[in-house]
């Protein structure tokens, strides 16, 4: 499935920061990582090499888990695989890491966890700053897919630590819910339905980007064109 949409001008937070002037954003979001039964990134390895391309480093962002070292090594193996080195960000000096970094991939796990993390070590403007202004490559797996939004208002988690405040890097002007599934209606269940599988739009893959202003085109006339792929693997 492929839909388009229009997007304002200019992408703006309630607190009323210092915009950045965009460029064209290189966004893979993914709901989950590893499908029942599959391998890691195995769903989704073909786009994944078609989204990074001639990219030959990807600093990994394991903050949603604890274990960052388990985490990072896991990532590493599968990325390899694939023809990609792996840096961790905690692996030095986590915002020299980001300020060098080809691409950005940000794992799952907790999502309280990982915005308290992000916000800890100042790297929020930083990625921010190299997907929206230098427009290098950011990928996201469910919990790294919830922080590249709006906010983690719509995250399923529970929230085991506390953040300094819900906001996160807002690379897309909207929020994304990776594991919502419309409710069966046979169902007697009376909560709300989030199992992974899904069939709707974000439940597997949405690969974004925007569309760069003509030079003729005026600052009041100024669109972005949102694409969205929906990728169900059979």
């Amino acid at each position: 499935l492929r839909a388009r949409a229009t997007l304002p001008p200019a992408l703006g937070t309630k607190s009323g920061k210092t915009r950045l002037r965009m460029c064209d954003r290189k966004l893979l979001l993914l709901s989950n990582s590893t499908n029942h039964g599959g391998t890691f990134l195995g769903h989704v390895s073909d786009a994944v090499k078609d989204f990074l391309g001639c990219v030959k480093t990807v600093v990994f962002i394991p903050y949603a888990l604890k274990d960052r070292e388990k985490y990072t090594e896991h990532v590493r193996k599968t990325l390899k695989e694939l023809g990609y080195m792996v840096k961790g960000v905690h692996e030095g000096n986590p915002i020299e890491n980001i300020g060098t970094a080809e691409a950005i991939f940000i794992g799952g796990g907790n999502t309280f966890r990982l915005l308290k993390c992000l916000q800890e070590e100042e790297l929020l403007p930083e990625i921010k700053k190299r997907v929206l202004k230098d427009g290098i490559p950011y990928m996201g797996s469910s919990a790294g897919t919830n922080v590249a939004t709006v906010s983690i208002h719509t995250t399923n988690d529970m929230p085991i630590v506390h953040p300094q405040s819900l906001e996160a890097l807002c690379l897309v002007p909207f929020n994304i819910n990776p594991h919502y599934l419309d409710s069966s209606p046979d169902s007697t269940h009376m909560g709300v339905c989030v199992t992974t599988s899904g069939i709707l739009v974000f439940t597997r893959l949405v690969s974004w980007y925007c569309r760069r202003p003509e030079k003729t085109e005026s600052r009041n006339s100024m669109k972005r064109t949102l694409h969205l792929f929906l990728y169900t693997p059979h």
